[in-house]
């Protein structure tokens, strides 16, 4: 084994150790989907599919990765301070909030016309816990997944102008949710599962000039079944149990904008096929099956990204829609769920062995929810949601 390969094993060895601690992060649209995987990327509004010119192209679009000159590996953290507000019949509650993190690795290894890669990352998450006193307890108190993908993927340049990429992702995930019951004061159900699965994805890059590319990248969705245990106050002991997920398939179609060597403007579409969710049943607990009726709806992510080089530095600046999945009938807290824009900027620097960037985000939502069904506790989530985030993030380059 090569010293960089052994340099590159070791890392990713390291750095599966750290993410599956560090993945859980609270969201507030397009379900519980994280979708910046690189500070570079993130500074244009995620709008990188038709670009992928890093090694983080292991993620957006591994038909990217026989652009680099080099192998490179590139690793990172997406840092996350999320506040989320509710105001329920005159009354305030606030979310327990924490700086939450979510890490990134990828390694690339270009060739003439067959390229390969790895990547380490979290492409989905939920952390997302509230205090005991609001009025909805029994829909949630707490709910939080952990996400981790390894994903090996290789590209194959068919001409000139046209690349066409490919890969596996193999997934890690956990579950934990706490909430009221409603019998009585501070009772309450927990849950703790987990779970592997197994996905694909596939990707093409076409570059018919050097002013023009489009990207797109297709990834499969996954079926989880948790298994684990639930706890009941107010029953003894611990009982296995069973819930059915599927996290959605993605598409993303890109289109980039070289006016000159030294700007490039992209637009993005990214289409989440959160429909199919639908209403997972946790199995096997003290209170019978429980339903967590889903239902949610297809969603949509408008990206727009400039970047420009001025001396040694790439300037960014990029601004993203995230369409909201979750309808107002099924609203849960638990996702607090709002159509929300987001505006990114970031700088960057790419030297002949190393390279860095780093992004920040400010988002900022309002959803008033009046139509929320109420459960069998007589609790519903009808209220006013808002938001305000702050996001940083880094990367850092290597290349051999």
């Amino acid at each position: 084994m090569s010293k960089a390969n052994r340099l590159v094993f070791s890392l990713f060895s390291a750095a599966s150790a750290v993410a599956l601690q560090l993945v859980a992060v609270d969201v507030s649209a397009a379900g519980f989907r994280l979708p910046n995987q690189d500070a570079y990327a993130t500074s244009r509004g995620s709008a990188f599919v038709a670009t992928a010119d890093n090694a983080s192209a292991v993620y957006y679009n591994p038909a990217g990765l026989g652009q680099l000159e080099s192998e490179e590996i590139r690793l990172g953290s997406y840092l996350i301070d999320f506040d989320v507000g509710a105001e329920i019949s005159g009354v305030d509650y606030s979310n327990n909030n924490k700086v939450q993190a979510a890490p990134q690795m990828f390694y690339a290894n270009p060739g003439e016309r067959f390229s390969w890669g790895l990547g380490l990352y979290a492409p989905f998450g939920l952390g997302n816990e509230w205090p005991s006193s609001t009025p909805f307890r029994t829909i949630t108190e707490k709910a939080k997944i952990d996400y981790v993908t390894f994903s090996p993927v290789g590209s194959f340049q068919v001409s000139e102008q046209l690349t066409l990429g490919f890969g596996l992702t193999y997934n890690y995930t956990k579950l934990d949710i706490r909430q009221g019951i409603g019998f009585a004061p501070g009772d309450r159900i927990t849950v703790a599962a987990r779970d592997t699965g197994m996905g694909y994805l596939g990707s093409i890059l076409w570059q018919p000039s050097e002013r023009h590319s489009y990207g797109a990248t297709y990834r499969s969705s996954v079926e989880h079944e948790y298994e684990g245990v639930t706890n009941v106050s107010l029953a003894p002991g611990e009982l296995g149990t069973s819930l059915n997920l599927e996290v959605p398939d993605y598409l993303v179609l890109g289109y980039s904008f070289r006016p000159d060597r030294r700007t490039n403007i992209e637009f993005n579409v990214e289409w989440g096929g959160w429909s199919t969710v639908g209403t997972p049943i946790l199995t096997g607990t003290a209170l019978g099956d429980i339903p967590y009726p889903f239902e949610w709806q297809d969603d949509y992510i408008y990206e727009l990204g400039v970047s420009r080089v001025y001396g040694d530095y790439i300037y960014s600046i990029g601004y993203d829609f995230n369409k909201a999945v979750q309808t107002e009938t099924f609203y849960n807290p638990a996702v607090s769920d709002t159509d929300s824009h987001w505006l990114n900027l970031g700088v960057a620097s790419e030297g002949e062995r190393f390279e860095w960037a780093i992004s920040y985000q400010y988002g900022k939502s309002r959803r008033e929810v009046d139509e929320a069904l109420t459960n069998a506790a007589g609790e519903s989530a009808n209220g006013i949601y808002r938001l305000t985030a702050h996001t940083f993030q880094f990367s850092l380059g290597m290349k051999f």
